[in-house]
């Protein structure tokens, strides 16, 4: 037997009117609480407590027990007084192991929940834990309560759904993109260099001169660089012993050669001799002492540290040289198919999650998707860089993963029930 979806359905009394026109006020803390451990798809968290310990506000009552799964925090301050087997607000009405507080009224709070660490300043890792986390109790609700199986009885459709939370996603992806390409590069290169200087204290970087560095009676000051390529718009000055400037060298670029004899190239050399300056261009130049390798590691600047626009110009630039390109263009296409590969995960998740709310065991498929997410990524960085050995073009390597994701996404969710 088939069933279809229809539009509409009941439509209750909603009683707005008891409550429109009384001013919002804050909830008072009531006498008792009463917590579930499992407030997600997956395994019930694990106990960090027991009866007759006292909790602050923000403290973690239960950590989570697996992949799967979401810690417990306590809403107010008080006194853990009984664990035990409670009725929880669900749809089969059955009881399930609870945290239950008697509530001090004091509401007194941790240390850190005053002033909570700004997602900015947190490790890469310990931000997609957070993620991660407030995904499974948010969709993971969701499908423990058979809210989805409602939309869909309502006549939303899968597809339906996922647009809605495609559209969520793309545009906090976008938020990211604009951070990605306005914000992060310049900040990425000026902390990794400032924080090589105050490391090693091979010299200093001014915001509008550049890298400039000291030896003996020679100054250098480089404006650019590149690991790949070497250093751009550098300029060397020589004096003697009582300051008098005795030389400059001036080049567009430079690169070490293969006998790791530095190289400058389109080079400007002024001598200042006792009655005369001697003024001379040549295209390329040795350079008796130059940087050492640890002042050339704080320059060196990846293509992932570039933005968009940068990256664009800097392959153009490169082209014109007639020097490789391939490495850059690998990473432009990573950087511009970023908001695609994120709408795709999240669209790759959907089978999981409706299925997650048909099956006997949720945490187990919800678990496979986020395998095949992970495998998904390294996946898409293998291939990019398998194509830089093979000389496959970067659209090609980085398309690829993303179709197939796409196309192995549309097909489970044609066979959601």
């Amino acid at each position: 037997m088939k069933l279809h979806s229809f539009h509409g359905g009941l439509h209750l009394p909603e009683h707005k009117s008891e409550s429109t026109g009384s001013p919002i006020r804050t909830a008072a803390i009531p006498d008792r609480l009463i917590l579930p451990l499992k407030q997600h798809i997956g395994a019930p968290a694990h106990l960090l407590v027991k009866p007759g310990d006292r909790v602050l506000k923000g403290q973690m009552l239960a950590a989570p027990a697996g992949r799967i799964s979401a810690p417990i925090h306590a809403p107010t301050s008080g006194t853990v007084v009984e664990i035990s087997e409670q009725q929880v607000p669900h749809p089969s009405g059955l009881s399930a192991p609870c945290i239950i507080i008697e509530c001090d009224g004091e509401d007194r709070a941790m240390d850190s929940w005053e002033e909570p660490i700004p997602y900015t300043e947190l490790p890469a890792d310990t931000v997609l834990q957070k993620i991660l986390e407030g995904g499974i109790v948010g969709l993971g609700t969701l499908a423990n309560t058979d809210e989805l199986l409602a939309m869909r009885s309502c006549g939303f459709s899968v597809f339906r759904i996922a647009g809605v939370l495609l559209g969520a996603g793309s545009a906090i992806m976008l938020g990211v993109l604009l951070l990605a390409q306005f914000v992060v590069p310049p900040l990425e290169q000026k902390a990794k260099i400032n924080r090589e200087l105050a490391l090693s204290g091979e010299g200093s970087l001014l915001s509008s001169g550049g890298f400039w560095t000291r030896g003996n009676n020679r100054f250098i000051n480089v404006r650019s660089s590149d690991s790949s390529v070497g250093l751009a718009d550098v300029s060397i000055y020589d004096f003697d012993d009582q300051g008098k400037p005795t030389s400059y060298i001036g080049a567009i670029r430079t690169e070490i050669g293969k006998d790791g004899q530095w190289v400058g190239h389109d080079v400007r050399q002024v001598i200042f001799a006792d009655k005369s300056i001697i003024d001379q261009v040549e295209p390329s130049l040795a350079l008796d002492v130059f940087l050492n390798t640890k002042q050339t590691d704080i320059l060196s600047i990846t293509p992932a540290m570039l933005a968009l626009d940068d990256l664009y110009q800097y392959i153009g630039v490169l082209r014109e040289r007639g020097q490789n390109t391939d490495q850059f263009v690998l990473a432009l296409w990573q950087k511009t198919t970023l908001p695609l590969k994120v709408a795709a995960m999240i669209f790759f998740s959907l089978p999981f999650v409706f299925g997650a709310a048909r099956e006997a065991n949720p945490g187990r498929r919800v678990t496979l998707g986020a395998i095949i997410g992970i495998s998904y990524y390294y996946f898409d960085q293998a291939l990019g860089y398998t194509g830089l050995l093979l000389g496959i073009h970067a659209a090609f390597t980085t398309l690829l993963p993303l179709a197939i994701i796409v196309l192995i996404a549309f097909w489970l969710l044609f066979r959601v029930p």
